[in-house]
């Protein structure tokens, strides 16, 4: 990939390494008033939220917990997952590993792949970050859940998904499942000779000052690229803030800049009612603005939106009752709260 249009000229007053500033929402041009009724609402309309965040120009201008959580709580990201793994891909292409999204998996899983020419050695990378491999895979929600715990409880989850057929009608074709996710996860292990939690110390999360975490792990050692990595709601918005600043974080590169943009930008047709979808994220459009987002089950979201230099996080419990979808606060709070 073309490095075409990176940045490193981006100035802040300072980088939320080690923590994030605050600051008073009026000096950031937000209303203060509209903050307040955000959280108002969470408290009398989504009982399943857990937190909120709202960070603009880099300061976090509103922060609340609720449910008993607080801003040393790790969070069950659910499917936000999804897009560390796809910065990982996009850090394993900046660093070399990859030389770009059209590898094919024939090429790199040779001691699973004997047929390079098969529809699955065929399968890109690129399809595997859009979802649109072809592999076959349920989606209503209980099969799904079924034939995830199969994968769970098979002895190599590679293997496992290497194995599912593909349907050629489907091939090229947006389906959202979490098997292309974990894929990409053993795509980096696989190109770095490195533990994917070492290579993502090193390039990512120690970088951007992300130092408590859980994740798990398949049999082999390999990170669930598809979920169940647990992060502080401040650390979330550290992966939004490397997004809304082109990949740059404290001067330097830590993704390129293109890598962002076609992360971010529509690259299959994704879902009528979330979005579009690029390279594991989605992107929409809020009162006028381009918003593109992490997106988790429950209720679990990383929006960035560029034109407002917002960053947005909301987590909330990932089995509720009476469950809300709280991506409507962004709309008819956030956004409207800024002045300018």
């Amino acid at each position: 990939m073309k490095d075409s249009k990176e940045n490193k000229s981006i100035q802040r007053s300072y980088w939320p390494t080690n923590d994030w500033q605050t600051s008073a929402p009026e000096e950031k041009e937000m209303n203060e008033d509209i903050l307040a009724k955000a959280n108002n609402y969470i408290i009398e309309n989504f009982s399943n939220v857990n937190s909120l965040l709202v960070i603009r120009d880099g300061f976090i201008v509103n922060e609340r917990y609720f449910n008993g959580f607080n801003e040393k709580d790790l969070m069950d990201m659910r499917s936000v997952t999804k897009s560390f793994t796809s910065t990982l891909v996009g850090i394993a292409i900046h660093e070399k590993y990859l030389s770009g999204v059209d590898e094919k998996l024939g090429d790199i899983f040779t001691e699973h792949i004997s047929d390079r020419t098969s529809l699955v050695g065929q399968t890109s990378i690129e399809q595997l970050l859009t979802m649109c491999s072809g592999f076959y895979w349920q989606t209503d929600r209980w099969l799904v859940e079924r034939m995830t715990d199969r994968l769970i409880r098979s002895n190599d989850w590679v293997d496992f998904i290497l194995r599912l057929p593909v349907n050629p009608a489907l091939k090229g074709s947006f389906q959202y499942k979490s098997p292309d996710s974990h894929l990409l996860s053993a795509i980096v292990a696989k190109v770095t000779n490195q533990e994917v939690e070492y290579f993502a110390d090193k390039h990512l999360f120690s970088p951007l000052g992300i130092r408590k975490r859980t994740w798990l792990t398949d049999p082999k050692g390999i990170p669930y690229g598809a979920c169940d990595l647990k992060l502080l709601s401040r650390d979330m918005a550290k992966l939004g803030y490397l997004y809304l600043n082109n990949g740059v974080w404290d001067n330097k590169q830590i993704i390129s800049s293109s890598w962002v943009e076609d992360s971010t930008c529509e690259k299959s047709g994704g879902s009528e009612s979330i979005g579009t979808y690029g390279y594991h994220w989605w992107i929409s459009e809020e009162r006028g603005h381009k918003v593109f987002f992490a997106a988790g089950a429950g209720g679990q979201y990383i929006c960035c939106v560029p034109e407002l230099d917002v960053v947005v996080v909301i987590t909330a419990k990932v089995a509720a009752r009476n469950w809300k979808n709280p991506r409507s606060i962004i709309r008819d709070f956030i956004i409207p709260s800024v002045t300018r």
